[in-house]
């Protein structure tokens, strides 16, 4: 793109030109393409929300600084909120932390020149190389224009799961793309990591980062959110502690004005989203039962419980495990997995039952619990009668049984223990 004059344009415009954003939809989801073009000298900027306690939308940050765009940032923990892992604004190290899953970190100077730091980075080794800023997020997705290997991508738990995202890439030229990524509704399934790649390899970027997504995700443009929120039902824009952006002085009443008519815009646009939020969350009950539908391959169903704006509880019902999510308290209440597994605050149930499981061998005993044992064909039992039955006490990698023989004779109790994989003979107990 040819600009003329283009130093008049940005003195007597409120917002830098060369910014457009587009709306596209794929499997069953709807997705926003923000381009930044830096031909106008665009600067990327890091900063912080107005409240280290509470955070700030991404809305709020961008009216209150009259910024042309604006994206949340650095992941970070959703009841403290507190930044994750290395993050740097403006030279100042905010947090130094090593983080315990694989988390990536994205780094730029003021030049635009960006840089991904691998897992347990420092924050000083990032200064020493000439970056100001830098976040933690999830995982590259995109390097020297291809796609990262899948061993990559699996140092993402959920790079498999369909997810709302936001993803930041920049091309050959320094123009930056931002990803914004719909999802969790009835009508947005949301993207896998490999999704999430194809769009950006679309767009031509020589790289792709992910920042954090999930509720989180707003991309906000001249003051508008572009991208639908999904905290309580799309009523309630996420605060996060941390933001990007692009930002041009204003200058002169005029440029004001425009800002402050963006503003409204962005509230008009607010209200509008909240209107079809309404409409999209009418239930649907057939007999009792309440049906939660979404869109073809949309895994990620629940119940959620708010108290005002702040989110206690969550059921999730998903084909892989059934579990209650307490949030006040950052933990898993309890956990049902599809092959009976049990888990709770106390710790994981073992084998018991309204009767006991007969097995062959007691080797094959893992979970606490009761078991029967018969003489014949059994193995790794001990000697001397047709049938036992075996007490199993299991601690990590250790365990101890107890054998009661079912026929009474001189007989007595039996025991062994298992230490470092290695069972001991049976002795008397």
């Amino acid at each position: 793109m040819q600009y003329s004059n283009s130093e008049n344009k940005i003195e007597n415009s409120a917002f830098y030109s060369g910014v457009t954003t587009r709306e596209g939809r794929k499997n069953g989801t709807t997705y926003y393409i923000t381009t930044i073009e830096v031909s106008e000298g665009v600067t990327l900027k890091h900063g912080l929300a107005n409240n280290a306690q509470t955070g700030e939308t991404g809305r709020s940050f961008a009216q209150r600084n009259s910024n042309t765009v604006t994206l949340n940032a650095g992941i970070f923990h959703p009841t403290q909120m507190t930044l994750s892992g290395v993050n740097i604004v403006n030279r100042r190290i905010l947090s130094d932390r090593r983080t315990d899953k694989a988390r990536y970190i994205l780094a730029f100077n003021d030049n635009n020149l960006f840089k991904v730091f691998r897992p347990q980075t420092t924050a000083t080794t990032i200064l020493n190389e000439g970056y100001t800023n830098a976040v933690t997020g999830f995982i590259p997705l995109i390097e020297n224009g291809a796609k990262l290997p899948q061993t990559v991508y699996d140092d993402y738990e959920h790079n498999q799961n369909p997810q709302p995202a936001q993803i930041f890439g920049q091309k050959t030229t320094g123009d930056i793309v931002i990803l914004t990524v719909d999802g969790r509704t009835n009508f947005d399934r949301g993207f896998t990591s490999h999704e999430s790649a194809e769009i950006m390899l679309q767009e031509k970027v020589a790289f792709a980062f992910t920042l954090d997504g999930g509720g989180s995700a707003q991309t906000i443009v001249r003051g508008a959110m572009v991208n639908r929120s999904i905290d309580n039902n799309g009523m309630t824009e996420r605060k996060v502690p941390d933001f990007f952006y692009i930002q041009k002085p204003v200058n002169g009443v005029s440029a004001q004005d425009l800002h402050s008519l963006g503003s409204d815009v962005g509230r008009i646009s607010k209200r509008l989203q909240e209107v079809e939020s309404m409409v999209q969350r009418i239930d649907e009950y057939n007999r009792g039962f309440i049906q939660l539908r979404g869109v073809e391959g949309y895994k990620t169903q629940g119940i959620e419980v708010w108290e005002g704006n702040n989110r206690k509880v969550k059921l999730n019902l998903r084909e892989e495990f059934l579990s209650l999510y307490d949030y006040q308290n950052d933990r898993t209440v309890f956990r049902v997995q599809p092959d009976g597994t049990i888990s709770s605050l106390k710790g994981t149930l073992g084998t018991f039952h309204s009767q006991s499981k007969a097995l062959t061998d007691a080797n094959a005993i893992s979970e606490n619990g009761r078991y029967w044992i018969r003489q014949t064909g059994a193995m790794n039992v001990p000697a001397g009668q047709t049938a036992w039955m075996i007490d199993h006490y299991q601690l990590n990698n250790d365990a101890l049984q107890i054998a009661t023989p079912f026929v009474q004779s001189s007989i007595g109790l039996r025991k062994r223990r298992k230490t470092g994989g290695t069972w001991t003979s049976w002795i008397n107990a």
